[in-house]
Formats: C-alpha cells, structure tokens, sequence
C-alpha cells in the first residue's frame, strides 16, 4: 500500500459514512458502496458482514474523532459554555456529522440492540464532555447535564436537522441561565 493512501477498510468506511449522510441507512446499499469506493462485493463482506456492521465501523470511526473536535473548542474558547456551543455549532454545521443523528434517530427502530448501544456510547462521550467543561462541581450533575443537552438538541440540532437555521441566540441565553442557576 502506498504511503498516505488509506487502506481498503478505510476507504470502503468512508464511502459508507458520505452515502449514509447523503442517502441515509436505509437508502444506501451495499452494491452502491462497493460501486462509490471501487472495490469488490467480497471485498467489503471481508471486512463487514453486514451492512449493520458498516454503519457501527462509521459510527465507531465518528467517536474515535470525538476528541479531536473536542480539543478544537477547548483550543479556541476558555469558557466551558463557549466551548459547549462552538462544538455543538460545528456539528450541526457539518452535514456529514449530523447525518450521524439523523439516521440514529430517524431510523432507531430499524437499527440493532449492538448499534443502539454505540450510538448511546457516543453520546455518553459528548454528555461527559459537556459536563467536564462546567465550571463547578454542582453544575457536573446528571440532571444539569440532561437540560444542557436538551437545550441544545432543542435549539441547535433538531432545527439542523430539519433545515432550519438555529436561533444561536436564544440558546446562549437559555444555557448561561440554567449554568447560573445550577
């Protein structure tokens, strides 16, 4: 394999994660990936035995990188709230990230117990991170981290999600209230 070219796993991996956020779980097939990435049916049934297995490869692809859109808010805000809304402000800037959600709770009922358990893993990961980045420890409780979540999928995710633009705002000031009254 030549230096820098990704291998055929991660090439199939892709291709996978671009068609499902383009054409979502259940309109993308395992003849269109091996089409899209060109490489052989048996090639991908080596890697994946189902297309279940694809999407938990995507989705496990997608929480390894968590860190690493982390780190960009912690790097460029010093503040935990700035911090939690640039991260979720990228994510549902990015299509391809939110396509993650959009097929995660568009289509949960059709996924499996396996794939269901990884998708609330990744979101344990950003449930931790959003409550790392409180100031105090009262603000670190579950029920705090649950309205900051809901503040933000209320107010930033779900209107993505239906293509409309966030009210950024509205959610700036709803999350500095409840960090104060925590």
């Amino acid at each position: 394999m030549a230096r820098g070219r990704p291998s055929k796993r991660q090439l199939i991996v892709d291709t996978a994660f671009e068609l499902f956020a383009e054409r979502g779980y259940q309109g993308t097939s395992i003849d269109l990936v091996v089409q899209v990435a060109g490489v052989s049916k048996p090639t991908v049934y080596n890697n994946f035995p189902s297309k279940l297995a694809l999407l938990l490869a995507v989705l496990e692809q997608q929480a390894a990188e968590l860190s690493k859109h982390f780190s960009q808010a912690e790097t460029e805000h010093s503040d935990g709230l700035e911090r939690i809304l640039a991260f979720y402000q990228a994510l549902v800037k990015d299509a391809a990230r939110l396509a993650i959600y959009r097929i995660f709770l568009g289509e949960e009922h059709k996924l499996s117990d396996e794939l269901k358990a990884a998708f609330a893993d990744y979101q344990s990961q950003i449930e931790r991170w959003v409550l790392a980045q409180a100031p105090n420890p009262l603000e670190r409780l579950s029920g705090s981290a649950m309205l900051l979540q809901g503040a933000l999928v209320q107010g930033l995710m779900l209107p993505a999600l239906m293509g409309m633009d966030p009210d950024e705002g509205a959610v700036r000031r709803a999350l500095s209230g409840l960090l104060k009254h925590c």
